[in-house]
C-alpha cells in the first residue's frame, strides 16, 4: 500500500482544492481522508484534477472549521 499526502490550498463550503506537491495525484472517483482536529474524518471525493499537482474535491460532510495547510492523504 502507497500514500501520497496533500495539503488543502483553498476551500469553498463544499468544494475543496489539494494539492500533492512532489507526488502523483489520486485518480478521479476516489476518496481522500483530511486529518484535521475533529473526531470524525473528512472525505473528499476527487472530481478533477487542476493542473499537475492539484486536485478538486467535493466534501461529503460539513467543512465548517476546515483550514488551508490541513493534510489529506490519498492511499492505494
Amino acid at each position: 500500500m502507497t500514500a501520497a499526502t496533500g495539503t488543502v490550498l483553498s476551500v469553498r463550503g463544499a468544494v475543496v482544492d489539494v494539492t500533492f506537491r512532489g507526488a502523483a495525484l489520486p485518480p478521479i472517483d476516489t476518496a481522500l481522508i483530511v486529518e484535521w482536529d475533529r473526531p470524525e474524518q473528512l472525505i473528499l471525493e476527487v472530481r478533477s484534477h487542476i493542473g499537475t499537482d492539484t486536485i478538486r474535491g467535493i466534501a461529503l460532510q460539513a467543512t465548517a472549521g476546515l483550514a488551508r495547510g490541513t493534510w489529506a492523504v490519498f492511499s492505494t
